[in-house]
């Protein structure tokens, strides 16, 4: 069932046998290792990711991207037109998520009200950003998006994970994450304007060579000792 799941909802390509054989299970990984990010995560660099825990690269793979198949559906990537309105849906999701995040700050909200909007925001802009960048099918745009989109899905300290941030600190973070939503949109406005040289079947490459890509590092870096 759950290889059905991935192979019919998830936002790659539709899995070939070859490419699914062994990535369309759950790892179990060694929380105490980590993987090297290489290419292998477009926009890595730049952004100044260098390693993911096995743990939170292991969510991502599994979770996020197949979760997110309620948005970024395989046939986002059939053409320009198609892949402008999922792009277009995205950021109207987080506009939506901004603007109540934003209500939520301007009335001076609870922790926990915050805590709520922040999340939300992180989520759709996890999914924009992953739309955006790491499916650009403009091949001379930014990555950049595609890394914070992705590795922004995880909460960045476990006083986030469990609520026990400040709310002066909480109120910084969630402000900082606006500013990169504001961002993203304009790096969306740049790469539209080359609608015309859109390539598709580029952009379909990427997205399915990314998760494969996660899938290898999990199985070669971060699986968990058999038991003895």
């Amino acid at each position: 069932m759950k290889a059905t799941i991935l192979c019919a909802l998830a936002i790659l390509l539709p899995c070939t046998a070859s490419a699914s054989a062994n990535c369309e299970q759950s790892f179990k990984v060694d929380p105490a290792k980590s993987a090297t990010v290489t290419d292998w995560l477009p926009g890595a660099k730049n952004a100044g990711i260098e390693v993911l825990n096995c743990t939170d690269l292991e969510t991502i793979r599994e979770n996020y991207f197949v979760e997110s198949a309620d948005l970024i559906k395989p046939q986002a990537l059939a053409s320009a037109a198609t892949y402008q309105a999922a792009a277009e849906d995205a950021l109207k999701r987080l506009d939506a998520a901004q603007a109540a995040l934003k209500a939520k700050l301007d009335a001076d909200a609870t922790l926990d009200a915050l805590l709520i909007a922040w999340r939300v925001v992180k989520f759709e802009f996890g999914k924009s950003g992953t739309l955006i960048g790491c499916m650009a099918p403009d091949v001379t745009a930014s990555k950049l998006f595609c890394a914070v989109g992705i590795v922004s899905l995880i909460d960045d300290a476990i006083s986030v994970a469990n609520g026990s941030i400040a709310k002066t600190e909480l109120s910084k973070r969630a402000k900082e994450l606006m500013k990169k939503t504001d961002e993203l949109k304009a790096r969306y406005a740049e790469l539209k304007k080359n609608a015309a040289k859109f390539d598709m079947p580029a952009a379909a490459k990427q997205r399915t060579a990314t998760f494969q890509a996660m899938c290898t590092a999990v199985q070669k870096q971060c699986l968990a000792a058999p038991p003895q």
